[in-house]
């Protein structure tokens, strides 16, 4: 190639690249023309649609289009996931993200069809909330210290059901670190986990708490401890794991809100400025916290990123030391 055409190569690139950045910042200024869509890895009726469909109704009065969630429950959080890092990078697919689904699940699966870090682009975390180790009311049982007590004088004799990884990798981390042997029991849902409880059929839960939160009001079920950094919002009487001992077993679940990875940056800085809005409005805060359990904690991109290689860093090691596989 002569010295002319080499110029003329350099210079049609630099003219593809030029086209291409303004092509990008014209759909980022006419943004959104359309439905957006916020798929999550859950299905209908739960806490997490409920939240997510209060953000999707202040996002459409703020954006000026519909927001529309599409539930994609099932393959531990990955459909949901795979679906929005193959979407178009325009801004108009997102993904509600769990926890597990981009710090445990890279640990748990060996060829994931996502990278959580390369295919995504990280807009802001959206809340943290708790998980809780529960008890039947026919558990003889009334605390952590009589639970513990009874289990290491009855070993292999007392259950526990789950019906997501983290709270398997949940339980499993509190039978090593109080020494007990306790029978893990799979469900397919939170939802048979409460009759289950209430029947007698396992003796223990280790599972999401908002749903049991009027069963325990009413004496039904016991929460011996919660997860979280602070106390549980809607059981501000049951203590964390750390005050009863355990500060290795504190472990805060959170969701965040992905774009596919190349969406441009001028649509992420929208729609990061408005969830920040959204996730601020002190009636927003309160109904999260008083009805769901969820303390809304809107980010930047670099802390959301932060807050996964962390997670990451931390449970990775866990799963590997508990000897966990994807079920």
């Amino acid at each position: 190639m002569s010295l002319p055409d080499v110029r003329l190569s350099r210079r049609s690139l630099v003219v593809g690249t030029a086209a291409a950045a303004v092509g990008s910042l014209a759909r980022a200024q006419t943004y959104p023309g359309r439905p957006i869509r916020i798929v999550i890895p859950f299905p209908p009726g739960g806490g997490t649609d409920a939240m997510v469909r209060l953000l999707a109704l202040k996002l459409r009065d703020a954006l000026g289009q519909p927001v529309l969630v599409d539930n994609r429950p099932g393959g531990d959080t990955i459909i949901a996931a795979e679906i929005v890092a193959n979407a178009p990078r325009d801004g108009y697919t997102l993904l509600v993200a769990h926890f597990s689904t981009m710090a445990l699940n890279p640990h748990l699966y060996p060829k994931l069809p996502y990278d959580p870090v390369k295919d995504f682009a990280p807009i802001s975390q959206l809340t943290y909330t708790s998980i809780g180790l529960v008890a039947g009311k026919k558990l003889a049982a009334n605390n952590m210290q009589e639970l513990v007590k009874y289990a290491k004088a009855n070993p292999g004799k007392l259950t526990y059901g789950h019906s997501f990884l983290v709270a398997k990798m949940y339980g499993e981390y509190f039978k090593s670190a109080a020494g007990v042997d306790i029978v893990d029991v799979p469900y397919k849902g939170s939802g048979p986990i409460l009759p289950a409880l209430l029947s007698g059929e396992i003796d223990l839960a280790v599972t999401d708490l908002s749903p049991f939160v009027p069963h325990v009001e009413s004496g039904t079920i016991r929460v011996l401890g919660t997860s979280g950094a602070h106390r549980y919002s809607q059981l501000p009487q049951v203590p964390t794991m750390r005050e009863l001992g355990f500060p290795g077993l504190e472990l805060r679940t959170w969701f965040g809100l992905y774009a596919p990875a190349g969406t441009p940056t001028p649509i992420l800085e929208r729609l990061n400025a408005e969830v920040n809005k959204v996730f601020t409005d002190p009636a927003v805060v309160k109904d999260l916290q008083a009805r769901h359990g969820y303390d809304p904690v809107p980010s930047t991109p670099q802390q959301l990123t932060a807050l996964l290689k962390a997670d990451s860093g931390k449970w990775g090691p866990v799963i590997k030391q508990l000897g966990l596989k994807a079920q």
